[in-house]
């Protein structure tokens, strides 16, 4: 699923909310180097990004078996991080070796104006449009 950190389902999500992508599974059996993720699409298909639960090592890595029973793994994608448009998911997972799935176009979402500290308005191009920080010296 795709929710706004604020609690909103979408499918539109104001440009200063954090967007949640959460994949709730369930493991029968022990499995080892299990790695659930996604690619975000722009609207015409280019990978933005892609990410996977074992990124932060939280998940584990190949070496991490991971035990039966319900889980839930979550990216948080930061407030003002994507630009004003259309995003899509292709979603999936793998163990070494071996595609338990992979489905392509699994979500689709909108960033809208709004929402708090919102995406610039300036009408910058791009399709993320992080908050870099900057510092301005004075060298005279």
């Amino acid at each position: 699923s795709v929710m706004g950190t604020d609690g909103t389902k979408g499918p539109n999500f104001g440009s200063g909310t954090g967007i949640d992508v959460e994949f709730v599974y369930r493991i029968l059996k022990p499995v080892r180097g299990l790695r659930i993720g996604f690619h975000l699409l722009s609207a015409d298909g280019t990978i933005i990004f892609n990410a996977a639960d074992t990124d932060s090592n939280e998940g584990g890595g190949s070496a991490q078996v991971r035990q039966p029973g319900i889980f839930a793994s979550c990216c948080h994608i930061p407030a003002g991080f994507l630009n004003h448009g259309q995003y899509s998911l292709t979603v999936g997972s793998d163990t070494p070796g071996s595609l338990n799935f992979y489905c392509e176009y699994a979500v689709t979402f909108f960033v809208v104006p709004g929402g708090g500290s919102a995406a610039r308005g300036d009408g910058r191009p791009g399709l993320v449009c992080p908050n870099l920080k900057w510092e301005i010296v004075n060298k005279s």
